[in-house]
């Protein structure tokens, strides 16, 4: 008899894990400027989750980052945190609404099919909206014989 009870428990457990666990639909972005906190993000923005997981982790380049319409956006994949989910979105418009040059930041929050949403990330890496800045000009240029 216990053996069967312990073995109720333990389908009944382990559905209702199952069934707690929510789908992602939609990552929210808050775009705020480098050294700002929450709540005094710049611009709001919501995507769908269609990212790729299992992928090797992005390194953030050395020199910072330029994003002009599409940017790429990646976290830790909840399934593996060796790797990473990946999404690449085009950022176009929202962009065009962050003046040039500055710098900012994201942070990330999950929304799952019943609505309910998660607290925002950590802030990520500082990038510049924009082109990479042209070279310094060179100084001190000199002709000898």
């Amino acid at each position: 008899m216990k053996k069967i009870a312990l073995l109720i428990f333990i389908i009944l457990f382990f559905s209702g894990v199952a069934g707690a666990q929510a789908a992602l639909v939609s990552i929210k972005i808050q775009f705020l400027q480098n050294g700002a906190v929450l709540p005094s993000q710049v611009m709001t923005i919501s995507l769908p989750t269609g990212a790729t997981c299992g992928q090797t982790k992005l390194v953030v380049p050395a020199g910072g980052v330029f994003v002009t319409t599409t940017g790429r956006i990646a976290w830790d994949d909840p399934a593996n945190p060796a790797l990473d989910c990946i999404a690449t979105q085009s950022l176009g418009g929202v962009l065009l609404a962050l003046p040039l040059g500055n710098n900012y930041t994201v942070t990330a929050a999950f929304t799952d099919d019943i609505g309910a949403t998660s607290q925002a990330s950590a802030q990520s890496n500082p990038f510049i909206r924009g082109a990479r800045p042209l070279p310094p000009v060179p100084t001190g240029v000199r002709v000898l014989q």
